[in-house]
């Protein structure tokens, strides 16, 4: 999870695949959006300095090889209960 901490907006996604939460908080530190449509639109400003109010947290540490969608589910299940789709950055 991201807090945006200058609005307090939350954004929840899932790390899998190969590289797992490293390589994708490596993407999202590298792009300053991790190619997620909310996240471009709060920090593709290109202002290096708005990345510098983000704080991440880990929800949910789940079994790698989980049954198909369950890793999906879950991600919706934290969107869900932290209504980061209604007042955060999530869109989908």
């Amino acid at each position: 999870m991201l807090t945006d901490r200058d609005g307090g907006k939350l954004y929840v996604g899932k790390a899998d695949g190969n590289m797992g939460f490293w390589g994708r908080w490596e993407y999202y530190f590298g792009s300053g959006h991790g190619g997620n449509v909310g996240l471009k639109e709060a920090f593709g400003t290109g202002d290096p300095e708005r990345l510098q109010n983000i704080t991440f947290a880990i929800l949910e540490v789940m079994d790698p090889n989980a049954g198909d969608g369950e890793i999906d589910r879950r991600e919706s299940h934290w969107k869900q209960i932290l209504l980061s789709r209604e007042f955060g950055h999530n869109r989908n």
